[in-house]
């Protein structure tokens, strides 16, 4: 049977899941879209658990997430995902996310890399995982993000160090764990009155168990909508682990 070129995926949204205005988390959309894409990988023959029996792994390199509107404490999303484009080194997987009713929610464009586990290195894509998306890609040439602006300024920052809790199969931070550190980083206000319109992160480094992390922001001056740049940094070697850029609106309603 020939696996299908989209999956969709339902999640209902739960309130532990929600923040205190009954907002999907953040990090927590990421993880479903993450969920979404690893059935849909399962489904074409290139999980995560077969990538690594063979040393490799699947790792995200670029995330843009835009959401019309913020997903809630009693929706149940339709998460439709499919890979757009593959090179010889990356590929692009695209994602739709849809109310109940079907109204279009949000979208969402990210970018992976193969990662050679003992050398800890990008690596061409093997045949293996190749061959699968070569027949359901539409381009040879996945999507270019433009760069984010480096953080000049720094005007907030909180330390943090890399737990357990952090950790994926591949024994380093969860892409979705660099969201929550670098989203949370930023002023009260915007959380009080604003939600996230777009996330975009790009992933530079890995962070490891017990790792010291920092993360700082600062507002984006002139902005035509309140935006905010983001730097994570490995407080070790100063090495920059991600960057982000994020774009905020007024909240919609609010439940309390």
């Amino acid at each position: 049977m020939t696996a299908p070129a989209r999956h969709v995926e339902p999640f209902p949204i739960r309130a532990f899941e929600c923040d205190l205005h009954g907002r999907l988390l953040p990090r927590t959309f990421c993880l479903l879209l993450q969920e979404a894409a690893a059935a849909h990988a399962a489904e074409l023959g290139v999980a995560v658990e077969s990538l690594l029996a063979r040393g490799v792994a699947w790792v995200l390199s670029q995330l843009w997430l835009e959401v019309h509107r913020w997903p809630r404490a009693g929706d149940t999303l339709a998460i439709e995902t499919w890979p757009e484009a593959a090179s010889h080194t990356r590929t692009e997987r695209r994602f739709r996310v849809s109310d109940e009713s079907g109204e279009l929610l949000g979208q969402a464009l990210s970018l992976w890399l193969v990662l050679d586990l003992e050398r800890r290195r990008p690596v061409r894509l093997p045949d293996f995982v190749a061959g699968p998306l070569a027949g359901i890609v539409r381009s040879s040439s996945p999507a270019r993000l433009k760069p984010i602006p480096a953080l000049l300024e720094v005007h907030e920052q909180r330390a943090l160090a890399v737990g357990y809790s952090d950790l994926d199969l591949v024994r380093h931070a969860n892409n979705a764990a660099f969201v929550e550190w670098m989203v949370e980083c930023t002023s009260g206000e915007l959380w009080e009155r604003h939600e996230p319109a777009e996330v975009e992160v790009h992933y530079l480094a890995e962070c490891r168990l017990g790792d010291a992390v920092m993360s700082q922001s600062a507002p984006v001056e002139g902005a035509a909508q309140p935006t905010v740049l983001h730097r994570l940094l490995r407080v070790a070697d100063g090495v920059e682990a991600a960057r982000a850029r994020t774009v905020w609106r007024v909240g919609g309603e609010r439940r309390r």
